[in-house]
């Protein structure tokens, strides 16, 4: 608080007062910043205020380039002869605001300066009035701490549950001040009093802010075990969600507030898995973010280790996604099944290998060596992914693991791409060099096309038969269902793949929409560069040596890319590396009827934004909390 005050001071004071000595020449004008008058007030040298005002009356009227005037600057001390010598030139400085709508109350708050504040109010000051973003000065004595003036300003009849212009009432921001990394860091006890003065004053616990949060949720988020036991106890509700279904349990999971989970667990009967508008527990944060203590407590609690949200992913999904070994071990330990396939048929394994956590990715198939090649619904493949990934360190364990260098994955034009085209089409010269060295082939190349045909429905029928036979609950949607039936029907209608290839790999948009997250190059199915060498894979020819006629091999090259180049003058889509997953993204799109385009986001995302979202912003007012919208931006919606 009294840093806060010292901030306002210097910028109050600025530099075109500096050193001067106190003097009663003539003010400077308002254009060139602070006056002698504003300057003698802010140091409390009354005599001098008295000359001034004396010799030039109206400089009690001037304003500085903040639009303060010399009222503003008295509120730092607490020479009360100062301010009334001011407030007797000039009554209506007492409502006087600023360029930011601070009042000489909303600044004597801030500084804590309760004689000063006593003053104020003696003599007629609006206690509701609000700054520019309809903070009361009921806000800011809660968010400084100050409970005396918080007491001196309700009973001189200021509305303690007046929301500002993000819809946070007073007892929003207690809640928040009783966090550890709150601004106030220094004593959360001072947010507790402030919280429990607020309270006794009888304010609605169940207020919302413009995002339906209510004060349990920013308790929560903020880590304060105590202030949660303090709201519940007043009637606040366990169960209360936000607009995005997050509730207290979620936020809590998401910050890795452990106390507040067992508190909201053991005291307050919180669900263990209550669901958030995208079907996700708050063991889903848990295990996604890496808060290994917290995933134990849920997981001893009885949450559902194998819980699908509507794209039918599980924790171990997410967890594998962000490449988090921990608490996919400990959801193990709970006999979660880790083979479970989303709506798109991947397993946590094709997460993992987008994460390019080696560790997890060897921890995985050392239990389950077999899926080493196990494509999904698009046919795609861990290899598939390490080459899109350019990860030659990926791929190399992958076929240390037996993994077959040529599986067969389809595009959104029916065409066939073996792991070296995925690497080709994506420019990764190095991952390709390392393929072809240990036989990868372009798929054009691959010459018993009935063979591929067969082998890619053979393969994709041996991952749909994967789905089926998954037990436990059915948690996915209808409209997860229908995705399968669509994705069948179009899956089995095009001509597809290769016997030598029995390896087929799916996911073609980047591990179930990670890859959107993670990859610029990728729009939501929209190719910002050429498609044609990666749906079409036009001359695949010229990145495989051909050693039985090197020389037309080498002139069929020099031909090839002299076309492309007339082709990249004439405007021509150019290569970009966003073509392999935009085909992808485009299959879903009209096989699948997945969602549209803005609602296609990984759990990952979804994990960082909420991080994002209740974390507590170093400021004393956080614009809207730090929160973006969560819809928009983290789980998809189907």
């Amino acid at each position: 608080m009294t840093a806060a005050v010292a901030g306002v001071g210097v910028e109050m004071a600025g530099g075109s007062v500096g050193g001067r000595e106190e003097s009663a020449e003539p003010a400077p004008g308002p254009s060139e910043g602070v006056t002698p008058l504003m300057y003698a007030c802010q140091q409390g040298r009354d005599h001098t205020v008295r000359q001034i005002i004396h010799r030039k009356p109206s400089s009690v009227q001037e304003r500085d380039r903040t639009g303060k005037t010399a009222l503003h600057y008295c509120v730092e001390n607490q020479t009360l002869s100062c301010i009334d010598q001011v407030v007797e030139a000039e009554k209506g400085l007492i409502g006087a605001r600023d360029e930011d709508g601070y009042t000489p109350l909303h600044l004597a708050t801030i500084a804590g300066n309760k004689a000063v504040v006593q003053y104020l109010l003696g003599r007629g000051a609006d206690v509701k009035a609000v700054d520019n973003e309809k903070h009361t000065a009921v806000h800011w004595a809660t968010v400084c701490g100050e409970v005396e003036l918080l007491e001196m300003l309700i009973e001189a009849g200021a509305d303690a549950s007046t929301p500002d212009l993000h819809g946070a009432y007073p007892l929003h921001y207690a809640a928040q001040m009783c966090g550890p990394n709150s601004e106030m860091g220094n004593d959360v006890r001072v947010g507790l009093q402030v919280l429990r003065k607020l309270l006794q004053y009888g304010v609605d616990v169940s207020v919302t802010d413009h995002d339906g949060r209510t004060p349990l949720l920013w308790a929560a988020s903020a880590g304060s075990a105590d202030a949660i036991l303090a709201l519940i106890n007043a009637g606040a509700s366990v169960s209360a969600d936000d607009k995005d279904g997050l509730t207290a349990l979620h936020c809590a999971a998401s910050r890795g507030h452990l106390d507040c989970l067992d508190c909201l667990l053991n005291f307050c009967g919180a669900e263990v898995d209550t669901l958030d508008s995208n079907g996700c527990t708050p063991l889903f944060y848990a295990v996604t973010l890496g808060h290994a203590d917290c995933t134990g407590l849920l997981l001893h609690h009885g949450a559902h280790p194998d819980k699908q949200d509507r794209k039918g992913r599980t924790p171990a999904h997410c967890g594998a996604a962000k490449g988090q070994l921990e608490t996919l071990k400990l959801l193990h330990q709970k006999g979660a099944d880790l083979w479970k396939r989303n709506v798109k048929g991947d397993l946590p394994l094709h997460e993992a290998c987008q994460s390019g956590r080696r560790d997890l990715v060897l921890w995985l198939l050392s239990m389950r060596p077999d899926t080493v090649n196990a494509p999904n619904l698009d046919g795609r493949c861990p290899l598939h992914i390490a080459a899109i990934n350019n990860n030659i360190e990926m791929c190399k364990i992958l076929m240390d693991k037996q993994a077959a260098v040529n599986p067969i994955m389809r595009n959104s034009r029916g065409q066939l791409l073996t792991p070296l085209d995925a690497a080709v089409a994506r420019s990764n010269r190095g991952c390709a060099k390392y393929l072809q060295l240990h036989g990868g082939m372009a798929a054009s190349k691959l010459t018993d096309k009935h063979a591929l045909q067969k082998a890619m429905q053979r393969a994709l029928e041996t991952s749909q038969q994967g789905s089926r036979e998954q037990e436990g609950e059915e948690l996915m949607s209808s409209s997860a269902s229908s995705v399968h039936k669509s994705n069948r029907s179009t899956m089995t209608a095009s001509p597809v793949n290769t016997e030598a290839q029995t390896e087929t790999r799916g996911g073609a948009d980047g591990v179930d929409g990670m890859k959107d997250a993670q990859e610029p190059g990728f729009s939501d199915g929209v190719a910002v560069g050429r498609e044609s060498d990666v749906d079409g894979l036009t001359d695949p020819e010229r990145h495989t040596e051909d050693e039985e006629n090197a020389e037309t091999g080498r002139r069929k090259s020099r031909t090839r890319r002299r076309k492309e180049k007339h082709r990249s003058r004439s405007g021509e889509e150019q290569l970009t590396s966003g073509q392999v997953e935009s085909m992808e993204t485009s299959l879903r799109r009209k096989g699948r009827k997945m969602a549209s385009p803005s609602t296609e986001v990984s759990i990952t995302q979804a994990m960082q934004n909420t991080m994002r979202k209740y974390a507590l912003e170093r400021r004393l007012f956080p614009t809207t909390f730090g929160i973006e919208t969560r819809a928009n931006q983290e789980l998809p919606r189907e």
